[in-house]
């Protein structure tokens, strides 16, 4: 083997046992701590061509879109689907404490610092491409191109101090309220 060769190797190699994200599958959640155990949908294929099932990762942070004091989470559960993601560096330190210090050990890219972001379903499931869409159980609530909301619910509760409602319509012309409210239309 030639040096041409033998780096090519050991850069091959090393590609191969270095991480950055796969779909994963929650085995449990903790939602007090915002925690998983998660487990890697897609088996390893080792280089003689056994196929070794992947291990599953304990406390794993759960990642949830959340800026500007705003933040939405949703229920999970066990067998939903997502990507985990694996640090560049040792965030064990950062995950306990949430402070910026030096990371606890030198590991790159390892299993055991993961982050999961649930949501990436494989399968071609479809989604609403002209509409920003909530489920949930029985209830949908579409927020349309044009502006209009539209809510689909068995009951729909409103607590509030007071509330205006501009309505020059409804759907069997009957609008009702309990409490303080202003009705326009």
């Amino acid at each position: 083997m030639n040096m041409t060769e033998l780096v090519a190797r050991v850069v091959r190699e090393t590609l191969r046992e270095m991480r950055a994200c796969m779909p994963a599958r929650v085995v449990s959640y903790d939602p007090s701590r915002q925690m998983a155990q998660v487990e890697i949908v897609q088996p390893e294929i080792m280089p003689d061509g056994e196929i070794v099932q992947q291990p599953v990762i304990s406390e794993v942070p759960v990642s949830w879109p959340r800026a500007g004091g705003a933040h939405m989470t949703f229920p999970i559960r066990r067998g939903d689907t997502g990507i985990v993601l694996f640090a560049d560096r040792d965030i064990g330190g950062w995950v306990s404490d949430n402070d910026g210090s030096a990371p606890d050990t030198d590991r790159a890219h390892s299993i055991t610092d993961a982050v999961f972001i649930p949501g990436i379903q494989g399968g071609g499931v479809s989604a609403n491409a002209d509409d920003v869409e909530l489920q949930y159980r029985g209830s949908t609530i579409h927020i349309r191109q044009s502006g209009q909301v539209e809510v689909n619910a068995p009951s729909v509760v409103v607590n509030a101090s007071t509330a205006t409602i501009n309505a020059t319509t409804t759907n069997n012309g009957d609008v009702t309220v309990n409490g303080n409210a202003t009705i326009n239309g």
